[in-house]
C-alpha cells in the first residue's frame, strides 16, 4: 500500500509540475492512461481530490497543495536516482548511523580508502 502511495504521489508532483497528464506521462516514460490511473489510486487512497480536471483545466484542490511538497520531494528524489545512476562519477551526501561497535571496529577504518576512491561524496556520520 505505501509503495503504491509513494509512485502515485510521484505522478502526482508531475503533473502539476507540468500542467498536464501528457507531459507528465512523456516526463515519467508512461502513457497518460497510467498517469489517469495513478492520481485516480492516490485520491482512493488518501480519501481526498488533489486535483480539479475538466477537458480544458487542470488545477489543484487544497489538499493537492498541503501534499504538494511531499509529492515533489519523492519525485525530486526518483530525478536525483536517475542523475546518479548515469554519470560516471558518484557525488552527493551520505548520512550514516551505526552502532558505536560497528563504527569504530569496521567503519571508521575503512574510511580512509573510501575517501581516497571517492572524494565527491559528503559523508556524515551520526
Amino acid at each position: 500500500m505505501q509503495l503504491m502511495r509513494l509512485k502515485a504521489m510521484a505522478v502526482f508532483a508531475a503533473v502539476v509540475k507540468t500542467g498536464s497528464f501528457n507531459k507528465a506521462a512523456a516526463l515519467l516514460g508512461i502513457s497518460r492512461p497510467a498517469v489517469s490511473e495513478q492520481i485516480k489510486k492516490l485520491e482512493e487512497l488518501l480519501k481526498i481530490r488533489v486535483l480539479h480536471r475538466s477537458t480544458r483545466t487542470l488545477s489543484m484542490t487544497a489538499e493537492g497543495e498541503k501534499i504538494l511538497p511531499l509529492a515533489q520531494t519523492i519525485l525530486d528524489s526518483l530525478v536525483m536516482t536517475d542523475k546518479v545512476l548515469t554519470q560516471d562519477e558518484l557525488c552527493g551526501k551520505i548520512k550514516l548511523t551505526a552502532t558505536y561497535d560497528i563504527a569504530t571496529r569496521w567503519l571508521l577504518p575503512k574510511l580512509d580508502v573510501f575517501y581516497e576512491n571517492i572524494q565527491t561524496l559528503n559523508l556524515t556520520l551520526l
